[in-house]
């Protein structure tokens, strides 16, 4: 019963948003077997609008970039949810590039561990280019007077 699929998915989405995929993932995984079923309920969620992936992703993708993040983590994060997306269209949503913020943040985070290597694994961590980050890195240590 499509209604039974249906009701599962409302009560999911009254309790956060999801994704097309990670949503059909889930209501496939309740409901083995009736795939059809479930690509039926998406379908109607979408027209209802109730299902936007386009503003679910700028939404997650701004507040990922508040929380430090960088463009390569978030990629991750959303192919861990089903969504293959260009890393383009996330710099895009950005209100600045990694570069930029990883600027804003470097002064902190190199006076915090005061090792250059513990710094840069930070960076990689949060999913910022190694370029973008061995880039400012060395005009830091050009400019080590920013630090005094």
């Amino acid at each position: 019963m499509t209604s039974e699929i249906y009701d599962y998915a409302i009560k999911l989405l009254a309790k956060k948003d999801y994704f097309r995929a990670e949503l059909e993932k889930k209501l496939n995984s309740k409901f083995t077997g009736r795939s059809d079923e479930v690509l039926s309920v998406i379908n109607r969620l979408l027209e209802l609008k109730y299902l936007n992936d386009d503003q679910l992703l700028e939404k997650y993708v701004k507040s990922k970039f508040e929380m430090g993040w960088g463009s390569l983590l978030i990629r991750q994060k959303l192919y861990e949810k089903g969504l293959s997306v260009d890393i383009s269209v996330i710099d895009n949503l950005a209100e600045y590039s990694d570069e930029t913020r990883i600027k804003k943040l470097f002064k902190d985070k190199f006076l915090k561990y005061k090792n250059n290597e513990k710094t840069v694994a930070y960076f990689c961590r949060k999913g910022y280019s190694y370029g973008y980050i061995k880039k400012v890195l060395s005009e830091v240590v050009q400019n080590e007077s920013d630090f005094s």
